[in-house]
Formats: C-alpha cells, sequence, structure tokens
C-alpha cells in the first residue's frame, strides 16, 4: 500500500493530497481511502480533519495502516486515539476533530443520532455532544474507530 497515487479528485479542505476517491453517490458508501505507513502515525489530523469535514458518515472513510509498518489494527487505532484523548480529557487536536464534526450537519447527525434537534438549539446540544465524543474516542472498541484498516 506504500505507493504515490497520481489521480484527480475533489478540492476538499486545506491542501491535502488524497490517496483514493470513490465518490460520494451513497451516504454510508466507501468515499475516501487513505493508506498509511508508519511515519505517518500518529495520524496527520489536519488530514483527517479535512475528510471528516466532507464525509457524511464515519463508513466513507477508511484510512488502511500498513501492519508491517504500523503494527496491528489496535495499535493504529492507540496511535490516532492519543492524538484526540489523554485519558480524561479531548486534548487540541480531539477539540479541533469534534468542532469539524459539529460544524458538518451531516456527520454530526450521523455520529450523533440520539440527540434531541427538535427541542434544543444545536448550541445548547454542544455539551452533551462533547461528552458522547469523549466516550467515542475514549474507547478504541468504539463503532467511531472503523475507518482505521490495517493490511
Amino acid at each position: 500500500i506504500d505507493q504515490q497515487f497520481n489521480l484527480l479528485f475533489p478540492q476538499v479542505q486545506g491542501n491535502y493530497e488524497f490517496d483514493m476517491y470513490t465518490g460520494d453517490q451513497t451516504n454510508t458508501g466507501l468515499w475516501f481511502i487513505e493508506c498509511k505507513s508508519t511515519d505517518e502515525l500518529p495520524a496527520d489530523m489536519g488530514q483527517l480533519s479535512a475528510y471528516f469535514s466532507v464525509i457524511r458518515n464515519i463508513s466513507n472513510l477508511e484510512y488502511i495502516f500498513n501492519t508491517k509498518k504500523a503494527g496491528t489494527e489496535t495499535q493504529a487505532k492507540q496511535a490516532v486515539q492519543k492524538q484526540l484523548y489523554n485519558g480524561t480529557a479531548l486534548i487540541n487536536m480531539g477539540t479541533n476533530l469534534f468542532n469539524t464534526i459539529w460544524g458538518n450537519t451531516a456527520l454530526r447527525g450521523s455520529l450523533f443520532p440520539n440527540l434531541d434537534y427538535t427541542n434544543k438549539t444545536i448550541d445548547e446540544l454542544k455539551p452533551e455532544a462533547i461528552l458522547l465524543f469523549k466516550a467515542m474516542v475514549g474507547n478504541t472498541s468504539n463503532s467511531f474507530y472503523n475507518f482505521i484498516k490495517t493490511k
């Protein structure tokens, strides 16, 4: 999986190059595949945030880490987790990623489907969503991390 991809992709937030784009025809289908090597662990959070700014569902994204370089899937998930959460609180990158998700209406709705959007404003729901996000990123077994794969 370590190679340079030279294909044209839609412009996504920032000056990031993306490995594979399969399209955004469906809400739950795979749109982006990003291949990572050990020197990219932990992950580039700016690039991850760029992906999260456009996807509608966590299933639209796959980060594939090379097991020969990055280790197991658990290790890859833990490396990303360490950039988001220190065991008790979100760190800056975790807060930034949450804010990106919160700004993406479709992704926000798919990651926080149980929030009562009818009786509260988005600003009133944000503290509850932050607590839910902390719980998500605090557990690498949470479905939030399903976008991380190793091959």
